[in-house]
């Protein structure tokens, strides 16, 4: 039986966290680092192989990402924009609304104005 063996660099800030929680993770269950990975990544396999989706998969790239970014603000300065062109229409309404009431309540003043004793 030939032996095998994986290497893997962990070069990445986040990659260097993961192997400190592996080896906590190792020392809390009191096993080896290499028992503690191997259970890690069969236990991985076979949640996958009973979870399998019913489609496959798509993972967007980069660039994809990028683009669905870039539309999303587009979209978020745009709706933006009509809302703040909703407020000032609405502000000029509620100030036509104010002007029509001083209005009719300068007219029924002046039909009925006030009875002194």
């Amino acid at each position: 039986m030939s032996r095998m063996q994986l290497n893997i660099k962990l070069d990445r800030d986040e990659e260097k966290q993961l192997l400190e929680a592996v080896k906590a993770g190792a020392e809390k269950e009191n096993i080896s680092l290499k028992e503690f990975v191997l259970n890690a990544l069969k236990n991985h396999l076979a949640a996958q192989t009973n979870t399998q989706p019913v489609s496959p998969k798509s993972f967007a790239t980069k660039i994809e990402l990028d683009e669905v970014k870039r539309r999303i603000i587009d979209f978020e300065i745009g709706l933006m924009g009509e809302l703040r062109k909703n407020k000032k229409e609405i502000e000029e309404q509620i100030a036509v609304l104010a002007q029509a009431i001083a209005a009719i309540e300068s007219r029924l003043d002046d039909l009925n104005p006030p009875s002194n004793f």
